[in-house]
């Protein structure tokens, strides 16, 4: 988890240096430059799909364990885990 916040530093980083340097060029309302780091910080969140994901993994365990025929959830739980990692992959810088 320790590289996952090491990301979001840059990333904080990278974004209040943008800001910055927008700022020096135009008159900006610091209200609406917050609301849109908000904005940008909750579409980047990760972690809901990332917990989503880790308790799908946790249901492959348990059905792969189990002796019960399991082929056809376990294809549902693939492409669920898939659209975790594909909405992961959007939102990841």
């Amino acid at each position: 988890m320790e590289g996952a916040h090491l990301g979001e530093a840059q990333v904080r980083e990278r974004l209040a240096k943008r800001v910055a340097d927008l700022s020096s060029d135009v008159s900006v309302d610091a209200a609406l430059v917050a609301q849109e780091v908000v904005r940008f910080a909750a579409r980047s969140d990760i972690s809901e799909e990332t917990v989503r994901f880790r308790a799908h993994v946790a249901q492959w365990t348990s059905l792969s364990a189990s002796p019960e025929p399991c082929g056809r959830k376990l294809d549902f739980l693939l492409q669920e885990m898939n659209r975790e990692v594909n909405t992961m992959g959007s939102k990841a810088d």
